[in-house]
């Protein structure tokens, strides 16, 4: 039998703050476009090892914490992983 990992990438696309500190070109990432990359990489991966998997919050929208972890809750989620590249020191 599969288990099932819940994958949560974090913050949404528009979430303010969420963000790096600027690169020296002047450009920022913002948390959800590596959130996500990452986050889809996981459930190829996983999926390719027999795991099956649930994206928590596909989109780029905000999703609610509380709606990310009742959606793996009411699917009966073996594992829930959550990623996160929050900014330190972003002024």
């Amino acid at each position: 039998m599969s288990k099932l990992i819940a994958i949560d990438d974090g913050h949404g696309m528009e979430t303010p703050g969420k963000q790096t500190f600027k690169f020296p070109d002047g450009t920022i990432m913002k948390e959800n476009e590596f959130n996500s990359a990452v986050a889809n990489y996981l459930k190829e991966y996983l999926n390719h090892n027999g795991f099956d998997t649930l994206l928590v919050a596909p989109t780029d929208k905000d999703t609610p914490l509380e709606d990310r972890v009742k959606l793996a809750n009411s699917k009966k989620a073996d594992l829930y992983i959550s990623i996160h590249a929050d900014a330190f020191g972003v002024e």
